[in-house]
């Protein structure tokens, strides 16, 4: 990370390899809160759609 002053403001200026780690980060935080909220919706059956959820999520990335 570098930071540039102008004035007032301080801008951070991140590198592509310091801001790739933290998408992977929010990636991860988006699916369990997506996993989270499906198992809320059928709470009979939650770890076969967990099991599920993670499988369908896997396979649309590739």
């Amino acid at each position: 990370m570098m930071e540039l002053n102008l004035g007032k403001k301080t801008y951070c200026l991140y590198s592509v390899n310091e801001i790739i780690p933290c998408l992977n980060l929010l990636m991860v935080i988006a699916l369990n809160a997506s996993l989270f909220i499906l198992n809320l919706k059928e709470i009979k059956q939650p770890q076969v759609l967990n099991i599920k959820s993670l499988g369908f999520f896997i396979g649309n990335r590739n």
